[in-house]
């Protein structure tokens, strides 16, 4: 046999057993995934993401999207919101449904990526119109929320309608909700009942929770704190985070079981752990005020910073009162302001009075009546009662404008109609000394009375004084 003739059958053999082998290795490849979706629907995560991401290259539109799953919800992997909507990018640009609805609540509601309800409303639509239940269900949300969209409550009824053509849970608890508060439809708790009913029959843990919701207040249905227990006991299980929260409710405040602050704590405790920002608010506040165990001002701030790392702007609020008066944590003015600031910047416009009041008071920056005017305006415009009453101080006492005492006035009226005690308290002040009235002992002792029967100090010492 010529050197020729050996040599091209050495090159032969050598590319047909790679070649060969290059399939054998993929077939292997192809069946451990097919093994990683069993572990996957088996719930065997950690399993599943050892196969799933040894080589993404070979996953399929379906595969993409479990591991866009297990980021999400931090199962096999470390919980990373950016990593999964990497994933469900490619499961959804693949043409997965699910993918494609997954990316449009990202966008929905700002996790991983940056808010656009427009491409919220895109990617959710594509989803719904490929015949994606929960796609259709979250085109309705947007529809009702008017974003991406003009708010359209009977588009939002209708999608929710096309969802439950597919028997899916959310469209039953979806349109429950609509009936509940009247949105689009005639306010009517009986409907809401039927629906949401529907939903927790269909093992949906939000369902089942709005049943136990409807039973505690009798809307629909008799009230029954005990039947209502037990629904939030089923959502519970399945980690609802409002049910977790209305059981610790339940125990704080003794509704179809014995009163007891410890298990009411340890259900706050797991809602928080969850994720639900009013526990935090909820715990911060036991231990504030001391409600039903002595006042730890060290676990409110523990509790209030947690909930202020998740965002939560009440909870910052709260951070920026502990700071400005040294509880739980040394005095810092500084850091009272940033965290009032933060607050603000969300919306929340209690903390435009913390804010001023720093202004006011010159604490942490120099003492300025008019931008402390400027942040009580901000919040009295929103409606904020401690503002209102701040501003009308203002007026009253010629911070940063002019006294004018028929203005400071109307502020205190508009602060005590929404139950400001302090204001209740100044409107009898001016009655009382006749600033910008007539001066009227008798319409100062029915607002000083007002304010006392509020338990207000101040009033219940003026009330004295007069007699």
């Amino acid at each position: 046999m010529s050197m020729r003739l050996l040599a091209f059958l050495f090159c032969f053999f050598f590319y047909v057993t790679t070649g060969f082998a290059q399939v054998a290795e993929r077939g292997t490849s192809v069946f451990e995934l097919r093994v990683a979706d069993s572990f996957f629907l088996r719930k065997s995560y950690d399993s599943a993401a050892a196969i799933y991401l040894k080589d993404s290259l070979l996953l399929n539109k379906t595969q993409l999207y479990f591991v866009g799953k297990m980021y999400d919800s931090g199962f096999g992997v470390k919980q990373n919101y950016p990593e999964a909507f990497r994933w469900f990018c490619k499961s959804a640009k693949l043409g997965n449904d699910s993918g494609m609805n997954a990316v449009g609540c990202y966008y929905c509601e700002g996790l991983g990526v940056e808010i656009d309800y427009d491409l919220a409303y895109l990617w959710a639509h594509k989803a719904a119109t490929a015949g994606n239940a929960r796609g259709m269900c979250t085109v309705g949300y947007l529809y009702s929320c008017g974003f991406g969209v003009a708010k359209d409550y009977s588009q939002a009824m209708e999608w929710y309608k096309k969802a439950v053509e597919f028997n899916e849970p959310r469209g039953f608890d979806n349109i429950g909700t609509l009936y509940y508060y009247g949105l689009g439809v005639t306010k009517d708790y009986g409907e809401a009942m039927k629906w949401c009913q529907k939903a927790a029959d269909g093992g949906l843990a939000r369902g089942m929770a709005h049943v136990g919701l409807l039973c505690e207040y009798g809307n629909g249905v008799k009230q029954d704190y005990k039947e209502a227990m037990k629904w939030f006991l089923k959502a519970a299980e399945k980690k609802d985070t409002f049910a977790l929260f209305e059981i610790g409710a339940f125990y704080q405040k003794g509704y179809g079981v014995e009163e007891d602050i410890d298990s009411a704590i340890f259900w706050y405790e797991r809602a928080a752990h969850e994720g639900f920002s009013v526990a935090f608010r909820q715990l911060g506040w036991i231990y504030s005020q001391g409600v039903g165990l002595k006042r730890d001002y060290h676990k409110a701030f523990e509790w209030y910073n947690k909930g202020a790392k998740i965002g939560d702007p009440v909870c910052m609020d709260f951070l920026g009162w502990l700071c400005r008066d040294g509880n739980g944590t040394k005095i810092d003015y500084e850091a009272a302001m940033q965290w009032y600031q933060k607050a603000a910047d969300k919306g929340y416009f209690l903390a435009m009075a913390g804010i001023g009041y720093l202004f006011e008071a010159g604490l942490g920056v120099k003492k300025d009546g008019h931008a402390a005017m400027d942040w009580y305006q901000k919040g009295a415009q929103k409606g904020d009662p401690e503002c209102m009453n701040s501003l009308g101080a203002c007026y009253h006492n010629g911070t940063g404008v002019k006294v004018n005492y028929l203005v400071a006035m109307d502020w205190y009226k508009g602060a005590a109609e929404k139950g400001n005690v302090n204001a209740m308290c100044n409107i009898g002040v001016l009655f009382e000394y006749g600033k910008g009235v007539m001066a009227n002992k008798a319409e100062a002792r029915k607002w000083y009375q007002k304010a006392a029967d509020k338990g207000d100090q101040r009033a219940t010492q003026r009330l004295r004084d007069l007699k």
